[in-house]
């Protein structure tokens, strides 16, 4: 899930403004990273938490280096040179990951998604039940493994 434009730059400070209080949200999803896992149209929802409580295989949604929405899967988590946890997470459609996600550019974490057929809840998936905690992990590890085999390798 990613946005483009100044309007959902304004999206990201009221997602923050919101999580921040502690309430959850639920947001409409747009784009095509997350296929086949999330479509266009499932709802979410996300919920502030610790970054401790943030693990390999979740989903989160966090600010780009624009300033933008990304929702994302963690597949890895590192520390930098400071000793702070950083977040390599990536589009499960996608081959490589994105940037590393600082604490300050968390927004939140997906803790259900709701998927949609003619305007009614066909399915609504726990993501803090801990078979889909196993199964998220389990798809990171596989997404991790994608992107350093299918990334492109420069040879002199």
């Amino acid at each position: 899930m990613n946005f483009g434009n100044i309007q959902n730059i304004e999206y990201a400070s009221l997602f923050q403004e919101l999580l921040n209080k502690d309430i959850a949200i639920r947001v409409k999803v747009t784009g095509k990273s997350m296929k086949p896992f999330i479509e266009d149209g499932n709802i979410v929802i996300i919920k502030k938490v610790y970054l401790k409580e943030i693990n390999i295989g979740d989903l989160i949604l966090f600010k780009d280096n624009y300033g933008l929405p990304v929702l994302h899967r963690v597949i890895s988590k590192k520390k930098n040179h400071n000793g702070e946890i950083m977040f390599i997470t990536k589009g499960d459609r996608l081959v490589s990951s994105d940037d590393p996600v600082i604490k300050d550019k968390v927004l939140g974490k997906v803790v259900r998604i709701d998927k949609y057929f003619n305007d009614k809840v066909i399915k609504s998936i726990n993501l803090e039940s801990s078979i889909w905690k196993t199964l998220n992990c389990l798809i990171a590890i596989f997404s991790l493994l994608k992107t350093k085999f299918l990334t492109p390798v420069k040879c002199r």
